[in-house]
């Protein structure tokens, strides 16, 4: 995925688009039982995420989702 919005407008996709926010059902209460261990939980599903859609841009991505 490119580099969150902000960069160059030509790195933005045109004609049709697709958008996809995702969100962490239950996240609180995995870092309530995780502790400063969840973050790694949430880097490794951010990174799957991003290897199962390939290419793309990304907005950005904020708590336990990404958009």
């Amino acid at each position: 995925m490119t580099p969150p919005a902000g960069g160059p407008a030509h790195l933005l996709p045109t004609g049709t688009v697709t958008f996809l926010f995702t969100d962490v059902e239950g996240s609180t209460h995995l870092i309530q039982r995780l502790g400063y261990r969840h973050r790694a939980v949430m880097e490794r599903q951010a990174a799957l995420l991003r290897r199962a859609l390939g290419p793309g841009v990304e907005a950005g991505e904020r708590g336990d989702g990404l958009f």
